[in-house]
């Protein structure tokens, strides 16, 4: 149990974070169901790499049975006022992987696995809320504990048919006009490893 709380812990922080910042003069506004109030200054978006219902439930009963209680402990995400559910599937595999993972929570639809922010087929590249916000006069950061080029984070900036074009998505982070960008380095900045996998395959091929 203590090994997997460790690797709870270690989930909650491999984050991934888009902040919206607002303009400070925001005057009060009605939003959805009759509720008002001001706009928010920032919108975080926190991703918890592999982390779902199973690996809350299980922290916070280990949570509760530190605390001596027969039942659990809330973790504070999940005190939160208003929860939404939704499904992981890709339209290639029950299972879903980063990529189309990221896809579905960035552009709100659902791809094959190993796609970036297009369709299954490839041929339609979608807008994330990320690229929405920036059009919309937002500042946007992106910060990620994985490399900036990685499938999860590469969802709000990049389309490209597969997740292991790291080089064409590091040049499109290039393009993106995002306000920041931190994370653990670049996978292929220079393009040398792609080049090295294409030779790998031609010479295989003969």
């Amino acid at each position: 149990m203590k090994n997997f709380m460790r690797l709870s812990t270690y989930c909650l922080f491999i984050l991934f974070s888009f902040a919206a910042c607002m303009p400070s003069n925001q005057k009060n506004v009605e939003t959805t169901k009759g509720h008002s109030g001001k706009k928010p200054k920032y919108i975080f978006f926190f991703i918890g790499d592999g982390f779902g219902l199973t690996q809350s439930n299980a922290t916070e009963s280990y949570l509760g049975a530190l605390a001596g209680k027969t039942g659990i402990v809330k973790l504070e995400l999940n005190k939160f006022p208003v929860l939404g559910f939704y499904t992981t599937y890709s339209t290639s595999r029950m299972i879903t992987d980063s990529a189309a993972g990221g896809t579905a929570l960035a552009t709100g639809e659902k791809t094959a696995n190993g796609t970036i922010a297009m369709d299954a087929d490839h041929k339609k590249s979608f807008v994330s809320i990320a690229e929405m916000a920036k059009a919309e006069g937002k500042k946007v950061g992106i910060v990620t504990s994985v490399s900036i080029d990685h499938a999860t984070p590469a969802s709000f900036y990049a389309h490209q048919p597969s997740r292991n074009k790291y080089y064409e998505i590091a040049q499109e982070l290039g393009t993106s006009d995002f306000d920041y960008f931190a994370g653990g380095g670049m996978k292929d900045a220079e393009g040398k490893k792609q080049k090295g996998e294409v030779k790998n395959a031609i010479d295989h091929a003969k």
